[in-house]
């Protein structure tokens, strides 16, 4: 997947600036950076992005409840969502990519490597949804041929 925009929220401002500065610059991506909710949400109503970048821990809410405010806002479920935290740990990873999280990225995070950590995420998600579309086709084809067959 190419990623022309990018919606990071965060409410530290020194992070937001630099997940910017560094995706913009070594990237080529445009990225929106806000730093609550509301912004976010005011931000999807006009543009969708490519990818969506949040903090998990804010002040007005966390990375859960944002994420579920923008899917109600009407972001797409094909558009993956990158969570940033300082605590990134095997059974939090697990029970945000059980929400549908594209990936964990661990703060602070090795600005070198922040483009080429985010793109890998953004094409594991990418993979995987494709692959769950097929599974489902090829499972109401087969369901789809079952059925004819009883028909007969």
């Amino acid at each position: 997947m190419k990623i022309k925009t990018v919606l990071h929220v965060d409410d530290d401002r020194i992070i937001g600036k630099m997940v910017k500065l560094v995706l913009e610059k070594m990237a080529d991506w445009e990225v929106e950076y806000c730093t609550n909710v509301e912004e976010a949400l005011d931000y999807i109503k006009r543009i969708e992005p490519d990818l969506v970048i949040l903090d998990i821990m804010m002040p007005d809410s966390d990375g859960p409840t944002t994420m579920k405010a923008l899917r109600n806002q009407g972001l797409s479920e094909e558009i993956p969502v990158i969570m940033m935290s300082a605590k990134v740990l095997t059974e939090v990873t697990e029970y945000y990519t059980a929400m549908g999280v594209a990936g964990l990225i661990q703060k602070p995070f090795d600005p070198a490597t922040l483009t080429d950590e985010i793109q890998l995420l953004v094409d594991t998600f990418e993979t995987n949804r494709l692959r769950n579309r097929l599974l489902i086709s090829t499972a109401n084809g087969a369901l789809y041929s079952d059925a004819q067959e009883v028909m007969r």
